[in-house]
């Protein structure tokens, strides 16, 4: 999977929350707090469908796009990459970065003790 660019993300995640085939108004409508033009929307468009995130299919005047890529798919792999490259594959030691860097609640470490048990 070839990684994004912070737009990119900020579109995948629109077209992921609206959870279904969508065109690019509909996008851009999801992302009204942005100043962007809907030029700019339709090149990141365009990438993502080059880089296998999306599929696009024209009928008449309108494209839809639609996701290849699941969000869980992909937040899976983020995080693995963000895993091995930083903690060197070590959950102890991203946990660890966490807690130290007081990042971690207590209600947190205890719902992370219930899910360890459960597993």
């Amino acid at each position: 999977m070839k990684r994004l660019s912070e737009a990119e993300l900020e579109i995948m995640m629109a077209i992921w929350n609206l959870g279904k085939t969508a065109t690019s108004s509909e996008i851009t409508d999801m992302l009204e707090d942005k100043t962007w033009k809907k030029t700019s929307v339709l090149t990141f468009l365009s990438r993502l469908v080059e880089k296998g995130y999306l599929v696009c299919k024209k009928e008449g005047k309108v494209n839809y796009y639609t996701p290849l890529v699941s969000y869980e798919k992909f937040t899976r792999k983020e995080s693995k990459n963000v895993l091995e490259k930083i903690y060197h594959n070590s959950l102890k030691n991203f946990v660890s970065a966490l807690y130290e860097g007081d990042e971690l609640k207590k209600d947190e470490i205890e719902e992370l003790k219930m899910y360890l048990e459960q597993l």
